[in-house]
């Protein structure tokens, strides 16, 4: 009888440690999905590799957080990595995107857009497109005063070149974006048709030797492509974050642009390609 006790209590507490090892996997796990979800609602895409080394966890447990989270409406799987959708971005991180004191790259952001302001001559009419660098070199357009068209579908943007004496602003309707306030669909393709643009600037949010260059809506990729036909010089926007990602849509592969604005830290081996390919790399570097 005592014995029959005995192996009950070493039974109770084999399962009391299961049971207790099994909810701290559980915590674990719960912590960590918040923390990828956090990661993701601040960068909106990263890979697979970059969140297993920030999370030391294995790829393995990465995948399938990931898949967990795709299961949740969260993401969507992509090539390597994920990319967050769009109904999951809210009105406070737009706010956010107005005030980015807290932005890790504002100064490699603030250098891409003074690169921006010596390409573009007075008098010209341009299209500035929706992004965080985007809103920085509005922002040096509007400081500067420069007498411009800028033709954008980025609400962001216009509500910052508002009131500017010099500036002309021209702004796309049509449906919005669910995570950013970006103009797209027929209607604003159709205003196209009533413009030719000098310049078009566009930000990107991958930059990838197979996969080219890529956008996280297809909506906007539709709309780029109907805007290139009237626009006589495109460049290409993409901070050194970006290279090596994929985004949800393609937009176009590496040599299909001629202009690449970037700052100095983009990995060597694609400042070889352009220099291979004769594509112009605007680069930004501070000497002060």
């Amino acid at each position: 009888m005592i014995l029959l006790v005995k192996i009950k209590k070493i039974d109770f507490y084999k399962e009391y440690n299961k049971t207790f090892i099994r909810i701290g996997v559980l915590y674990k796990m719960k912590k960590r999905l918040e923390k990828i979800k956090e990661i993701f609602l601040q960068e909106k895409q990263i890979d697979v590799s970059t969140l297993s080394q920030r999370l030391n966890v294995s790829e393995v447990t990465i995948r399938r957080d990931l898949d967990k989270l795709e299961k949740e409406d969260f993401l969507k799987k992509t090539y390597g990595g994920a990319i967050l959708l769009e109904s999951n971005v809210n009105d406070n991180e737009l706010i956010q995107l107005l005030d980015n004191k807290a932005d890790p790259i504002k100064n490699d952001r603030e250098l891409i857009a003074e690169i921006v302001m010596e390409l573009i001559k007075d008098g010209e009419s341009i299209y500035l497109g929706s992004g965080l660098t985007s809103i920085v070199v509005a922002r040096y357009l509007k400081k500067r005063n420069r007498k411009l068209t800028i033709f954008t579908n980025d609400l962001l943007v216009a509500s910052i070149l508002f009131n500017t004496n010099q500036l002309k602003v021209v702004l796309a309707g049509g449906e919005m974006l669910d995570s950013f306030p970006t103009m797209t669909g027929v209607l604003a393709e159709q205003l196209i048709d009533n413009f030719y643009l000098q310049k078009a600037f566009i930000e990107v949010n991958g930059v990838d030797f197979e996969y080219g260059y890529s956008l996280n809506s297809f909506a906007e990729v539709q709309f780029i492509k109907k805007l290139f036909k009237n626009c006589k010089e495109h460049f290409v926007i993409a901070d050194h974050t970006l290279f090596g990602k994929v985004a949800f849509s393609p937009l176009g592969k590496l040599n299909d642009f001629n202009n690449v604005v970037s700052n100095i830290k983009i990995p060597v081996e694609y400042k070889e390609y352009f220099f291979e390919k004769d594509i112009a790399l605007y680069n930004s570097c501070n000497f002060s």
